[in-house]
């Protein structure tokens, strides 16, 4: 990973306070990403997108699927969140069923010719779109 850009929406709903990437070795870089939410949050839709590069510009790729954060904490049953749920698990907040009131999420990315993709995670609260990484 290249670059992290993380925008909240809504600043009265949801505070970013931390957005950084950290390189751990020359192949292993994490993205560390904080948001406070304002408010409780209920209802938690996220959205993960993986575009790739080409000379057009990103296009979508592998998947770009929406779930229902909290039914998938208690019935963890589809497949491409299943995988991302296994790399941020133990470095996450997101470990308990809703509400929500703080997220903290740790991404580790290891040598992935990662400059022709685009990873991108969308969070909607309670049925409105607050916050992009």
């Amino acid at each position: 990973m290249t670059n992290a850009v993380c925008e909240s929406q809504n600043k009265s709903w949801v505070t970013i306070q931390r957005c950084r990437l950290r390189a751990i070795s020359r192949n292993v870089t994490t993205l560390n990403v904080e948001l406070e939410l304002l408010h409780p949050a209920h209802n938690v839709d996220l959205r993960l997108e993986l575009q790739r590069r080409d000379s057009t510009g990103y296009k979508p790729w592998i998947f770009n699927y929406t779930i229902d954060a909290c039914v998938f904490i208690r019935q963890q049953r589809h497949a491409v969140f299943k995988m991302f749920w296994q790399i941020v698990r133990n470095f996450s907040t997101i470990n308990h069923n809703c509400p929500y009131t703080l997220l903290h999420l740790m991404i580790c990315c290891s040598s992935l010719r990662i400059r022709k993709y685009a990873f991108y995670a969308h969070f909607d609260f309670n049925g409105d779109k607050l916050a992009t990484v």
